[in-house]
């Protein structure tokens, strides 16, 4: 939203204003907050939030070319229903890296939709025109139309329900978002950027030698502010970022994945991936029977049979000695503190002699039962040996009587 205000006979700066504006809000807010105030910015920028509704709003004044800008970028979102959610996807994935913060040296959200609308204009069957290039009586001869705002001409062709009669390539394009998008990504890893700008105005090459800009990596063109490149701010180190999360956008989306869509968003929005972080490995050991990478302990298959223990044919193959579980476990040795490092030593350790001391366990309680089973056999014969021995003294004593 721009507010057009006669800021000059009140003798105050665009950024004074909208700061009056922040303070009036702060003292009264509702419903609705500051959430940042950037006067420093090339246009003041007044950020708002509805925390009902959770709206945001970008709050201008007198940014009068910015206006146009954004008319601009609607009208390209209304020629084809496939450009608002390629938009969407790469403000999603510029947000969830990173990389889409003016004030982190990162592109802007605007920055990044040019370069979506220029991919366009440019793939083998374009989806867009250029609409500053297009005007009514241009196939008669007639001259271009100019719409100045302040110095910069801000032409370019509104109507789009009579586009067909002067570009005739809308619906030709018939890939899905997800083609397109893939192709984007292909786009920019293949794309010059110390040779050519990205500049929207115009089907033609635009060069490095023509803007004059040789100090900056990404070079971006305002449609209408010829001298404006919004990528002016990206260092070559996070430019070289932002082609590396485009690399590993293109690795990730180019790999056909099964999920359900409750998971698609985590998946192909992962900020570890993206980012091309490594994750640790940590192998899976079994103390049963030491098989590395295969399954845990609890999955394992070994029965305790009578005659000891046995494995079953594809777990035996596996079986590795208690040296080859230390070696894998190693690697992991050296992200850890030594602390730690004791923690798994030992529980290594306690996995190997796992099976012995069940064994020993067993062969304890059987002896025990064995032998408790044969003491009561020789308490119950010598309790009988005994009745019997005074049952005949008695009866040789009676009969001598």
């Amino acid at each position: 939203t721009c507010l057009s205000e006669n800021l000059e006979k009140q003798k105050r700066s665009p950024a004074s204003f909208l700061e009056s504006i922040a303070a009036h809000i702060r003292r009264h807010e509702d419903d609705i907050s500051v959430q940042s105030f950037i006067p420093q910015a090339r246009v003041p920028l007044l950020k708002l939030i509805d925390w009902e509704s959770s709206l945001r709003c970008d709050l201008t004044c007198n940014g009068h070319l910015g206006v146009q800008n954004s008319r601009l970028l609607f009208a390209y979102s209304q020629i084809d229903p496939r450009v608002p959610l390629l938009g969407i996807m790469i403000k999603k994935l510029a947000k969830v890296c990173m990389i889409a913060s003016v004030r982190h040296s990162g592109l802007s959200s605007y920055a990044y939709i040019l370069m979506l609308i220029y991919f366009l204009q440019r793939i083998e069957t374009p989806v867009l025109p250029c609409l500053q290039e297009l005007w009514d009586g241009m196939h008669d001869g007639e001259p271009r139309p100019t719409s100045m705002v302040d110095v910069h001409d801000t032409y370019f062709f509104k109507d789009i329900q009579h586009l067909d009669k002067l570009w005739d390539g809308r619906g030709k394009n018939t890939k899905t978002v997800s083609e397109l998008w893939l192709d984007f990504l292909q786009f920019y890893l293949d794309f010059d950027f110390e040779e050519h700008v990205i500049a929207v105005r115009t089907l033609n090459t635009v060069t490095v030698e023509e803007s004059g800009w040789t100090n900056r990596l990404v070079k971006i063109e305002d449609p209408f502010d010829r001298d404006h490149n919004t990528g002016r701010q990206v260092p070559s180190d996070k430019a070289l970022l932002i082609i590396k999360v485009f690399s590993n956008a293109y690795n990730l989306y180019k790999t056909p994945m099964s999920l359900p869509e409750e998971k698609m968003s985590g998946y192909f929005f992962n900020q570890y991936t993206l980012l091309g972080h490594q994750r640790k490995h940590t192998p899976k050991v079994c103390g049963r029977c030491r098989a590395v990478d295969d399954h845990f302990t609890w999955q394992c298959t070994e029965t305790a049979l009578a005659g000891g223990s046995q494995l079953d044919e594809d777990t035996r193959s596996k079986k590795q000695p208690a040296k080859t579980v230390l070696a894998a476990l190693q690697p992991s040795f050296k992200q850890v503190p030594s602390t730690q490092h004791t923690v798994v030593m030992q529980q290594g350790q306690s996995n190997q002699h796992a099976v012995p001391t069940q064994h020993a366990t067993a062969a304890r309680h059987t002896a025990a039962t064995q032998h408790a089973a044969a003491a009561q056999h020789t308490a119950a014969t010598q309790h009988a040996a005994a009745t019997q021995h005074i049952a005949a003294t008695q009866h040789a004593a009676a009969t001598q009587h």
